[in-house]
C-alpha cells in the first residue's frame, strides 16, 4: 500500500521505557478500496529498534529539511485498520516527493461539449 506522508508533530514519550524521548506523528493520506483518498497515522520514535534500519529516519530527515515536499512511500502496512493507523513497523520506501503546491492544485478536467440535435420546433 502506498501512503503520501503530509506532516508530522513531535512530542515526548509517555512510555516509562522511552519517557521524555521524541515520538514523531505522522498525517498521511492512502487510498481506499473504494480509490477515495483516506487519512491515516502513525506513531514513530527514534528510539525504536527499526527507526534507523528503515526508511523512517529517511523520512523524517526529508520532511524536516524540505518543509514544502510530500512524500509518497510504498511497503505500508496497517496496525490498526479500523482506526487507520499504519504499522511504525512498516519498512517504508520513498517513491517520490510531491510538492504541496501541486498535490493541492485544482484539476480542471474539461468535458468535451456534444452537440445536440433534436427536432422539438419543427413543424409539419
Amino acid at each position: 500500500m502506498q501512503v503520501i506522508w503530509k506532516n508530522y508533530k513531535v512530542f515526548p514519550s509517555k512510555i516509562k521505557k522511552y519517557e521524555g524521548k521524541p515520538t514523531y506523528h505522522f498525517f498521511g493520506e492512502y487510498k481506499n478500496e473504494f480509490n477515495k483518498m483516506t487519512k491515516c497515522h502513525s506513531y514513530v520514535g527514534d528510539y525504536f529498534d527499526n527507526f534507523e534500519d528503515n526508511a523512517w529516519y529517511d523520512i523524517v530527515n526529508k520532511m524536516k529539511n524540505n518543509r514544502d515536499r510530500y512524500y509518497v512511500t510504498s511497503n505500508m502496512r496497517f496496525k490498526n485498520r479500523e482506526e487507520q493507523l499504519i504499522s511504525a513497523d512498516s519498512n517504508p520506501v520513498i517513491v517520490e516527493s510531491i510538492s504541496k503546491e501541486d498535490w493541492n492544485k485544482k484539476v480542471v478536467v474539461v468535458e468535451p461539449v456534444e452537440d445536440f440535435s433534436h427536432n422539438l420546433f419543427t413543424v409539419e
